[in-house]
Protein backbone atom coordinates (compact mmCIF):
# COMPACT_ATOMS: atom_id res chain seq x y z
CA UNK A 1 0.00 0.00 0.00
CA UNK A 2 1.74 3.26 -0.64
CA UNK A 3 1.53 5.69 2.18
CA UNK A 4 1.89 9.46 2.25
CA UNK A 5 3.28 11.70 4.99
CA UNK A 6 2.21 15.43 5.80
CA UNK A 7 3.81 17.65 8.13
CA UNK A 8 1.77 21.01 8.97
CA UNK A 9 3.39 24.85 9.52
CA UNK A 10 1.36 26.21 12.44
CA UNK A 11 2.01 29.79 12.69
CA UNK A 12 1.01 32.07 15.32
CA UNK A 13 -3.04 32.71 16.36
CA UNK A 14 -2.65 36.60 15.97
CA UNK A 15 -4.58 38.69 13.23
CA UNK A 16 -2.33 41.83 13.03
CA UNK A 17 0.68 42.16 11.92
CA UNK A 18 3.58 42.74 14.16
CA UNK A 19 7.50 43.70 13.17
CA UNK A 20 10.05 41.17 14.10
CA UNK A 21 13.16 43.12 14.91
CA UNK A 22 15.55 39.76 14.36
CA UNK A 23 14.79 40.10 10.92
CA UNK A 24 14.00 43.23 10.44
CA UNK A 25 10.38 42.74 8.70
CA UNK A 26 6.90 43.00 9.47
CA UNK A 27 5.55 39.26 9.95
CA UNK A 28 1.57 38.84 8.53
CA UNK A 29 0.35 35.72 9.59
CA UNK A 30 -2.59 35.37 6.72
CA UNK A 31 -2.84 32.51 4.50
CA UNK A 32 -1.05 34.15 1.38
CA UNK A 33 1.97 34.64 3.89
CA UNK A 34 1.82 31.15 4.88
CA UNK A 35 1.89 29.77 1.53
CA UNK A 36 4.68 31.39 0.67
CA UNK A 37 6.61 30.55 3.42
CA UNK A 38 5.44 26.89 3.08
CA UNK A 39 6.67 27.25 -0.91
CA UNK A 40 10.03 28.50 0.54
CA UNK A 41 10.11 25.62 2.43
CA UNK A 42 9.86 23.07 -0.17
CA UNK A 43 12.48 25.13 -2.16
CA UNK A 44 15.13 24.90 0.77
CA UNK A 45 14.50 21.21 1.49
CA UNK A 46 15.06 20.46 -2.70
CA UNK A 47 17.86 22.08 -2.49
CA UNK A 48 18.94 18.91 0.05
CA UNK A 49 17.87 16.62 -2.19
CA UNK A 50 13.99 15.49 -0.68
CA UNK A 51 11.13 15.49 -3.05
CA UNK A 52 8.10 16.80 -1.61
CA UNK A 53 4.96 18.39 -2.43
CA UNK A 54 3.01 21.58 -1.24
CA UNK A 55 -0.49 20.41 -0.76
CA UNK A 56 -2.45 23.14 1.60
CA UNK A 57 -0.75 27.07 2.01
CA UNK A 58 0.41 25.37 5.31
CA UNK A 59 1.11 21.60 4.53
CA UNK A 60 3.99 19.56 2.73
CA UNK A 61 3.31 15.86 1.59
CA UNK A 62 5.88 13.67 1.06
CA UNK A 63 6.67 9.95 0.05
CA UNK A 64 8.79 8.36 2.12
CA UNK A 65 9.66 8.15 5.43
CA UNK A 66 13.54 9.37 4.84
CA UNK A 67 12.77 12.43 3.18
CA UNK A 68 10.07 12.88 6.18
CA UNK A 69 12.23 12.39 9.20
CA UNK A 70 15.37 14.89 7.67
CA UNK A 71 12.30 17.59 7.14
CA UNK A 72 10.75 17.10 10.55
CA UNK A 73 14.26 18.02 12.13
CA UNK A 74 15.68 20.52 9.33
CA UNK A 75 12.02 22.90 9.90
CA UNK A 76 11.62 22.68 13.41
CA UNK A 77 14.57 25.04 13.74
CA UNK A 78 12.08 27.72 13.01
CA UNK A 79 11.17 30.40 15.05
CA UNK A 80 7.89 31.65 12.89
CA UNK A 81 6.15 28.27 12.79
CA UNK A 82 6.24 24.91 14.61
CA UNK A 83 5.99 21.56 12.64
CA UNK A 84 3.21 19.15 13.49
CA UNK A 85 2.44 15.63 12.07
CA UNK A 86 -0.57 15.01 10.30
CA UNK A 87 -2.61 11.52 10.29
CA UNK A 88 -3.40 10.98 6.56
CA UNK A 89 -6.32 9.09 6.23
CA UNK A 90 -5.57 4.79 5.75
Amino acid sequence: MYQLYTLQLNFTAQDDPFYVEKYDRMYYPHEQYQDDITYACCIELAARGIYCTQSKHNRITFENSRDYTYATLYLSGSTEYTVRTVKNPV
